[in-house]
């Protein structure tokens, strides 16, 4: 509740995830760390049921797609060392490609985080805020054409790993 109100206050721009979409309809919520449905309030209940699936936005460097998964399939997932027939098999990501709407698509499902080319399309991966993972999160600046992964302990942030990218792939700074 208090995490919600904290993403309201200061307008993050938000989509929805599976663990969003379970909470809404009361469903796997006896996974560790789950939130049950009915410890939201109402208006957080209904905050989730709000959310969009994805949101685009056009960037200086081309259109970003911000989603969970990949698109609107909140459990599909590129990982950092998917190679080969685990991306030519992955019909979420390849309906993606196929589109060559996107020049950066920015998820999180995996929690690990990533930054990566495929094909014209840099995938981001944010990584995770929650207890279980390694705590990270991603800055994008589009201006300095850099993403920063953020390592937080605690309350503060312990390290910090930087990408940079052109026209060619991203090179690790």
């Amino acid at each position: 509740n208090k995490a919600q109100a904290l993403l309201r206050e200061y307008g993050v721009h938000t989509v929805c995830g599976n663990h969003d979409r379970w909470a809404v309809s009361d469903f796997m919520r006896s996974l560790p760390g789950a939130t049950a449905g009915e410890s939201l309030t109402t208006e957080n209940l209904q905050w989730l049921k709000n959310l969009p699936k994805t949101l685009t936005f056009e960037t200086p460097q081309g259109e970003l797609l911000l989603c969970h998964g990949l698109g609107d399939n909140d459990m599909a997932t590129v990982r950092p060392l998917d190679e080969g027939y685990a991306l030519e098999a992955n019909l979420s990501l390849q309906q993606l490609l196929t589109s060559k709407q996107y020049h950066f698509i920015v998820s999180g499902h995996s929690h690990e985080p990533m930054v990566r080319n495929i094909s014209r399309t840099t995938f981001i991966n944010a990584g995770a805020l929650d207890w279980h993972d390694r705590q990270v999160c991603a800055v994008l600046d589009f201006e300095s054409r850099t993403v920063e992964f953020l390592n937080l302990e605690g309350l503060a942030v312990s390290s910090v790993e930087r990408f940079t990218w052109d026209a060619a792939p991203l090179k690790r700074r």
